[in-house]
């Protein structure tokens, strides 16, 4: 890691009856706590490791959950996304139920991200002639912008979440490509931006024509992962003539 960071602590998770852990899912930081999200429960622990509370668990009752697709936080809530097409609101503080919303799409399960206007970011794996593949929803669940039709929606994923980026941005990576989507959240618009500006970088319609980013005609001139952090720091690595690339 030193070619991207100049140091870097690693924090032992304290492990306990409540706290057993195995491989978690999705890690995110918030409010300086860190969420590791596995496929049955929430675990939130402090900067030392320390752990804090499991967020919710498995059922079909009042801040139940059949399983987790992903989760954001604030400085007011949890937020938790149901396979179920439902985001529950659990207090930071003592991971309190609170209250839920059911989302007027189904499906939308990927790439979730609470926005700073009081709204959500969403993303789904299936995208049809009627329905575009990125979804903004305010508090109560209701669509109010879209973006990425069929064809760009069916591109094969690699890591699929939206990325924090300078004050009101948020972006989406498509698979591998060079292509961005982006939500201003002042504008409540989508967009489209490029990564890098190199000649020969492949298109997101290129990752479609190829039929996956696993082909081997994509080894090169491809951006394989991208990542954030609460400083506002986006990171991408590039494989391009057999050379990587960091791009900030």
């Amino acid at each position: 890691m030193s070619d991207i960071v100049e140091s870097f602590d690693i924090i032992p998770l304290e492990t306990n009856d409540s706290s057993l852990i195995g491989m978690p899912h999705v890690i995110k930081k918030r409010n300086h706590r860190y969420f590791l999200k596995f496929q049955d429960k929430l675990s939130v622990f402090d900067e030392q490791g320390k752990f804090i509370m499991n967020v919710g668990n498995i059922g079909q009752g009042p801040g139940e959950y059949p399983m987790i697709s992903n989760f954001d936080a604030d400085n007011e809530n949890i937020y938790i996304l149901s396979n179920k097409g439902k985001i529950l609101f659990y207090n930071i503080n003592n991971g309190a139920f609170e209250k839920e919303i059911n989302i007027a799409y189904d499906n939308f399960t990927y790439g979730f991200i609470k926005s700073i206007d009081n709204g959500f970011l969403l993303a789904s794996a299936f995208v049809t002639e009627n329905r575009d593949g990125l979804i903004y929803i305010d508090m109560k669940g209701n669509v109010k912008a879209t973006a990425m039709p069929l064809h760009l929606g069916n591109t094969p994923k690699g890591n699929i979440h939206w990325l924090k980026w300078k004050e009101d941005c948020f972006i989406y990576h498509l698979s591998v490509s060079n292509d961005l989507y982006c939500f201003n959240a002042t504008t409540k618009e989508f967009t489209t931006l490029t990564v890098s500006n190199e000649d020969g970088l492949l298109t997101a319609q290129d990752v479609l024509e190829l039929g996956g980013y696993n082909n081997g005609k994509m080894m090169d001139k491809r951006i394989f992962d991208m990542a954030d952090s609460e400083k506002q720091f986006v990171w991408g690595r590039l494989k391009s003539d057999n050379m990587y690339y960091d791009i900030y």
